[in-house]
């Protein structure tokens, strides 16, 4: 039922077409390691700031999901006290430690030490 609602959705979108946003799983990954690598700690509503309110999370969570399952992104919960004296559970999300280095300095086209292995200008 639900892969059913998503492919409506999809089809949808590709009728009515609101913004740019990439649909193929790389440049979704690849968008949400920059938004965690530049806010290294968000929730979920924040990712979504950081990737476009108009980017739909019927695109970019499965692909979120695997991340976590990946272990490229860590994804901890904390309970704590509000203003009010209310308990609450906060879930925020950060890039494991080895994807904040290594996979982020090969999507920004840099090696380990921190060099542009394309640069001819070095």
């Amino acid at each position: 039922m639900v892969k059913i609602h998503q492919a409506n959705a999809v089809a949808e979108d590709k009728k009515y077409p609101t913004a740019n946003y990439p649909t193929d799983e790389a440049s979704i990954r690849e968008r949400i390691t920059h938004v965690l690598s530049l806010y290294p700690r968000l929730n979920y509503t924040m990712l979504q700031v950081g990737l476009g309110t108009g980017f739909k999370p019927l695109y970019w969570r499965p692909v979120l999901v695997r991340m976590i399952e990946e272990g490229l992104i860590n994804q901890d919960e904390e309970m704590r006290t509000g203003p009010t004296g209310r308990y609450n559970v906060y879930t925020f999300l950060s890039l494991a430690s080895s994807t904040s280095s290594t996979e982020f300095r090969a999507l920004e086209g840099q090696n380990a030490n921190g060099n542009n292995p394309n640069n001819t200008n070095a």
